[in-house]
């Protein structure tokens, strides 16, 4: 189970999170979720995961934010959950000289 989704990222229900939001580029750091953990819904026996760790692959992948790019880099049209506040974010950035 992923909490505490930071309410800039939208589930793209595809597999996918996006960030809505443009990347501060002096940090480039951005929060995701604060907590995963496993939960009795599956109804699992969770004394089996004591002493173990877990293993989260995260794949991360960024596209300029301006000129609408995330439309044709990942095939999104305005059907997509998340395509409304991409373009938003895509439509205020600045072009620079």
């Amino acid at each position: 189970i992923v909490e505490g989704v930071d309410k800039n990222w939208v589930n793209g229900n595809d597999g996918y999170y996006y960030y809505t939001k443009t990347v501060d580029q002096s940090t480039g750091v951005l929060q995701f979720a604060s907590d995963i953990k496993f939960g009795t819904e599956t109804g699992e026996d969770l004394n089996q995961y004591q002493d173990q760790y877990i293993k989260a692959k995260i794949t991360a992948e960024m596209v300029q934010a301006k000129y609408g790019v995330f439309e044709t880099a990942w095939e999104m049209d305005s059907t997509h959950p998340a395509y409304a506040q991409l373009k938003t974010a895509s439509d205020q950035v600045t072009p620079s000289n």
